[in-house]
């Protein structure tokens, strides 16, 4: 027995039909929001999140939410997440001072050094240098 003819699809026209499939960052959704060593991702973190869907960071110690700024995440229609990424601040330390001598520092922010330097005729006792910390205080 003979079995019928067919047409089977050629290789060009199985190409055409996969190029139509949609690539999978094209389907509306987002893959695991960004980090950030400012900021805590929230618990139960997934790996996919619809279009719209909204993640609220939280600031780490030593950081403090910029109020200008949102902490809100949004998975966008480009299937990228939406945000501001500089939405904590570091917390400042108190200013230093050193009797018969100088400090430099940049900044009082979370992290900054101080170094203490002496005026002519003074010698420095204790460290030439300090870190603003965890608990807004010089080490």
């Amino acid at each position: 027995m003979v079995s019928a003819p067919r047409c089977p699809p050629a290789a060009q026209g199985l190409l055409a039909l996969l190029l139509l499939l949609p690539l999978p960052g094209a389907r509306g959704r987002c893959g695991s929001p960004p980090r950030f060593s400012f900021a805590e991702v929230p618990r139960g973190v997934r790996i996919s999140y619809p279009v719209g869907y909204h993640v609220s960071y939280s600031c780490s110690p030593g950081y403090t939410l910029d109020l200008r700024k949102s902490p809100v995440a949004t998975c966008g229609a480009d299937s990228t997440w939406l945000i501001d990424p500089e939405f904590c601040v570091g917390k400042p330390c108190k200013a230093l001072e050193l009797e018969n001598g100088r400090v430099d520092l940049t900044d009082l922010q979370f992290g900054a050094t101080a170094n203490f330097f002496c005026s002519e005729g003074y010698r420095l006792i204790g460290p030439t240098s300090t870190q603003c910390v965890l608990v807004r205080k010089w080490s």
